[in-house]
């Protein structure tokens, strides 16, 4: 009996099995679906009215492949709200994927579309009113598109006499000429917010955007972008090269690289607010900005550096210069929080540092004279807010030291006088004679250290009588020039005169209420005199006055007396 039960219970059990080997079978066989065998080939389509009947056919996460450009003459919307459609060309022969133009002003939108290159050479993605330099014809929005692997012999997206909105956008591993995702021309006015530009590169200028128009962008990310990229000529702007306007607002610029200007390149009216730009590359100098001569330029943080640079010890931007790289151990010259500094030299730079980028600073001896020369930086707690600075006490040793210049307090200054036997005290002096003055102030090891240095200056010629003194200060950031010159017998102002002093020291800040001269571009340097206790009354300061010869003699010696 137990036998045959056992028979019987085998024999439920591979009719049991079969039933269901057999159900799976045809469910698998009933279940497959056309649908399914049509996503793997895409559908291809020549022109904007098939395009849009292909989106409007397709399924979420769909692609659709281009045979020829698509002009677009009309307002029109490219995509559905409601899914994502790739777009890609058939073959390497389209030339440019989406071409607007026309003498009308049109409203074009792309939404929720990936448009992919492939890799294949072009001229461009998309390409608005090429050539035009008029008035906007075309108000063009971005929305929610990513644009990757476009290797264009022009730029990726082209923006002529176009007012453009792009939002939630990621530009990804394109390739242009003008611009590695984004040329800008000057007749466009371009908003972007929140989007993504990672890895493009540019031969020539704007490894992410070039901008000669009006450029607004905030909460974007710009990182690993190239200018120049398999280039030997130099060119700047390694995450944004900009010559039009531009107002860059919470955005994180770095790994960034450019021949000059490895973050961003300024040549045209830049504001910037509460970015990170840290952790760029300029090849030859400016590894995080770069800024031309008499450009209009200011850097702020409405809160504080550190509530920007919230995963990093932010210490502060310092001069970066072609002919004299920041080097934290020799010629680190602070220029603070934010950069509203004089802007009078053709290769200014600036590099961004955190408190590892500096070398230790060494502990204090008893004896404040013996204090080896650290780099001109300041001292950071981890808040970074400006706070008023207090007069040093007469005890206080200040240091005069900017990189390997080290002005000696020992060695006054004095007029050694004109051929005429006179000293002129109440003539003006010149930069050229200042700079000699201050070079004979400098102690031995420092003029040792500088000596040799090249001059940077067309106008100061290698046997000039002042060429040691001019290219020693030079060298370590101390002396500005404007446009490649020096000036060398223009008469010194007062500001120009209090600028280069308070370069051999720490920037410090005081309230100054009621100053004429607020907005002046050697306010801070005032500043930073008054904290030091070098000038008593601020308001009686006129920045633009042409000192005599005296009245720096007279100067320069209290400050050495306060040292």
């Amino acid at each position: 009996m137990k036998r045959r039960n056992r028979l019987l219970s085998a024999l439920l059990s591979c009719l049991l099995l079969f039933s269901l080997f057999s159900t799976t079978a045809l469910a698998t066989e009933d279940e497959e679906s056309p649908d399914d065998s049509q996503s793997e080939t895409p559908a291809v389509v020549s022109s904007l009215a098939e395009l849009q009947a292909a989106i409007a056919a397709a399924k979420d996460g769909d692609t659709i492949a281009l045979s020829s450009g698509i002009n677009i003459i009309e307002n029109c919307i490219v995509g559905d709200t409601e899914k994502q459609i790739t777009v890609v060309p058939l073959d390497e022969t389209i030339n440019t994927y989406f071409s607007i133009y026309g003498d009308n002003v049109n409203s074009i939108v792309f939404q929720n579309i990936i448009l992919d290159g492939m890799n294949y050479p072009c001229s461009a993605a998309i390409d608005v009113n090429k050539y035009n330099t008029g008035e906007i014809k075309t108000n063009l929005s971005l929305l929610n598109v990513t644009v990757k692997n476009v290797s264009s012999n022009w730029v990726p997206i082209s923006l002529f006499a176009t007012a453009a909105k792009i939002e939630n956008c990621h530009f990804e591993n394109n390739q242009g000429k003008r611009a590695g995702a984004i040329w800008i021309s000057g007749a466009s006015s371009i908003d972007v917010r929140k989007s993504a530009f990672w890895y493009n590169k540019s031969t020539g200028c704007g490894g992410a955007i070039t901008c000669q128009g009006e450029l607004e962008i905030s909460d974007c990310t710009i990182k690993g972008n190239e200018a120049a990229y398999e280039e030997t000529m130099s060119y700047t702007g390694g995450g944004i090269q900009i010559t039009g306007t531009a107002n860059i607002t919470g955005c994180t610029i770095t790994a960034n690289v450019a021949t000059l200007g490895g973050g961003v390149a300024v040549d045209g009216d830049t504001n910037i607010i509460d970015t990170a730009i840290y952790g760029n590359i300029g090849k030859n100098g400016a590894d995080d900005i770069q800024i031309t001569t008499n450009t209009v330029f200011s850097m702020s943080y409405t809160e504080s550096m550190d509530s920007v640079y919230t995963e990093n010890q932010p210490v502060g931007f310092y001069k970066d210069y072609m002919g004299n790289r920041f080097d934290a151990s020799t010629n680190a010259v602070f220029i603070g929080e934010v950069i509203e500094c004089e802007i009078d030299s053709p290769d200014f730079g600036a590099k961004f540092v955190f408190a590892s980028d500096l070398p230790p600073k060494p502990e204090q001896p008893d004896i404040p004279e013996e204090t080896p020369p650290v780099p001109t930086r300041p001292s950071h707690s981890g808040h970074h807010h400006s706070t008023p600075s207090v007069t040093p006490q007469k005890d206080e040793t200040v240091k005069l030291c900017a990189g390997n210049a080290e002005l000696d307090p020992d060695k006054p200054f004095a007029l050694a006088g004109y051929g005429d036997g006179q000293l002129h005290e109440n003539d003006p002096i010149t930069r050229a004679q200042f700079a000699v003055l201050l070079y004979r102030s400098l102690t031995d090891s420092s003029k040792a250290a500088l000596t040799g240095a090249v001059s940077v200056f067309s106008d100061v010629a290698n046997d000039s009588w002042y060429h040691d003194a001019v290219s020693a200060f030079a060298s370590v950031g101390v002396l500005n020039g404007c446009n490649g010159l020096f000036c060398p017998n223009d008469n010194l102002t007062y500001g120009q005169f209090l600028a280069v002093l308070t370069r051999f020291v720490d920037a410090k800040t005081v309230p100054m209420p009621n100053v004429a001269y607020s907005e002046h571009w050697a306010y801070r340097n005032i500043m930073t005199a008054v904290a030091y206790g070098w000038i008593q009354d601020a308001a009686s300061v006129q920045p633009d006055r042409i000192i005599t010869r005296s009245e720096v003699v007279a100067l320069v010696n209290q400050i050495f007396s306060q040292s």
